[in-house]
């Protein structure tokens, strides 16, 4: 992240580095301390956090809020207050929480007591990312509990749509079917029936947008997934076979998804292995210009069609885009900054899988209601 590429992530505005599930190793017997993995970590968190802070990064970790994380490591349930003094002591600028083994809790009641062990909002360093999942709308109560984000579903796979997850469903299903975790339950069918797509992910969000903004919060959708599929096992070696995966041009789509809709930018790819046109596109500087344009205001749907509907100038059935539309056209206003001259990022997206879309006939002007911004949108 700070060395490689030209701009390198952290050139390009990357801020954290974050370890996700299974850095943890089991807690002290006397304190119940967390402690980190000895075998994957043996100089520790804090040297961990130091070696990240001196590369000009931030340091997130990962916690759970029930008795256990999702892969069976030390949950925080009960240590809440243990572990929030553990983790500034390491220096940790980003906790991002999860939600598993949380026994169907209300998830308001934990994430307050999590961010209360964190300490006062006014004053707190660390970062709270709340994932809930989705559970119980937390965009209309991540601001209550000072969650600083909140994801808005389940975990992202990288597929574009629901349509073309469930095209590998049954061959995947197959391949990985005698796999039971420690639940007793398949896990093959409840990665794809647990799991968004792209898409998915997207169309949670795009209405969400009310809800967030610089002295509020952030909606997230969960990651971006880069090119790669998933492997059969997350230990897989590299001639495990894999699973979905983004075209380059979806990979693009996502990215601008995300950035329209004013959501978090997290790298869930292999950043010491990008491909050069990935990287190129992760620090592409407009996209990155959208993304944390000043004002924070998140965009939102204001067209969704078919590509004939589009050429003629019909309205949408529905503004809110879905499974059915074509083609789907978000506006996120701007305040500039350093790109004093744009007003408004427009993004149409073509959402089927299959064929392109080319859009032609009315400028944008006559096709986006004045209604949607404010003002008319200008062309180009």
């Amino acid at each position: 992240m700070a060395t490689r590429g030209s701009p390198t992530l952290r050139e390009a505005g990357y801020t954290y580095l974050i370890i996700d599930d299974c850095w943890q190793g089991k807690r002290h017997p006397d304190t119940g301390a967390i402690e980190a993995d000895a075998s994957r970590f043996p100089s520790g968190m804090a040297a961990t956090a130091d070696y990240v802070h001196g590369r000009g990064l931030r340091f997130g970790l990962y916690s759970d809020i029930g008795n256990a994380t999702c892969a069976g490591r030390p949950g925080a349930l009960g240590h809440e207050e243990t572990d929030a003094a553990t983790y500034a002591a390491w220096g940790v600028d980003y906790l991002k929480v999860d939600f598993c083994y949380s026994a169907g809790e209300d998830p308001v009641t934990h994430y307050r007591t999590v961010s209360r062990a964190l300490g006062d909002d006014s004053t707190r360093r660390i970062f709270l990312a709340a994932c809930s999942w989705g559970r119980g709308a937390p965009w209309t109560w991540g601001p209550t509990v000072a969650a600083d984000s909140w994801r808005t579903g389940p975990d992202l796979l990288p597929f574009w749509s629901a349509t073309t997850k469930a095209a590998i469903a049954d061959d995947f299903v197959a391949a990985e079917g005698t796999y039971v975790n420690a639940d007793g339950k398949a896990e093959a069918g409840l990665k794809l029936s647990t799991t968004d797509a792209v898409l998915q992910a997207a169309d949670r969000v795009a209405g969400l947008g009310r809800f967030a903004g610089p002295a509020v919060g952030w909606n997230d959708p969960d990651m971006v997934v880069g090119f790669d599929g998933m492997t059969l096992d997350d230990n897989a070696g590299g001639d495990a076979r894999r699973w979905g995966g983004l075209t380059p041009d979806q990979a693009a789509s996502h990215l601008a998804l995300w950035a329209v809709a004013a959501a978090p930018l997290i790298l869930g790819v292999d950043v010491a292995d990008l491909p050069p046109d990935l990287q190129a596109l992760m620090t592409n500087a407009d996209l990155i210009a959208v993304s944390q344009d000043p004002g924070g205001v998140p965009g939102r749907v204001v067209w969704s069609a078919s590509d004939a509907g589009w050429a003629a100038g019909r309205p949408p059935v529905a503004a809110s885009g879905g499974a059915d539309a074509d083609v789907d056209v978000w506006v996120r206003p701007l305040t500039g900054g350093a790109r004093g001259d744009m007003e408004y990022a427009v993004l149409a997206v073509n959402r089927d899988a299959r064929r392109s879309t080319t859009l032609a006939g009315p400028t944008w002007a006559r096709l986006l209601p004045v209604a949607a911004t404010g003002v008319a949108a200008a062309s180009g």
